[in-house]
């Protein structure tokens, strides 16, 4: 029963329900960038550049987005 109810719940709708509650997050942002790869590409460049104008200030999110998005971290 739990893994049908857990199909039906859209985890990106969650990511961006709390970007909207907590304000600028860059590692939601990443997080909601990891989701969107195949997503239409201004709702994916418009998390990614969120996640690395936060990765100046934090060296995790900053080796996060170079390993997974080598070109753009840059």
């Amino acid at each position: 029963m739990r893994a049908k109810a857990a199909i039906s719940i859209d985890g990106y709708q969650w990511v961006r329900k709390a970007i909207a509650l907590r304000g600028s997050d860059p590692q939601m942002e990443f997080a909601a960038a990891l989701m969107t790869t195949e997503a239409p590409s201004s709702e994916h460049d418009q998390h990614l550049q969120h996640a690395i104008a936060g990765a100046k200030s934090d060296a995790m999110l900053a080796r996060n987005l170079a390993s997974r998005f080598p070109k753009s971290a840059a």
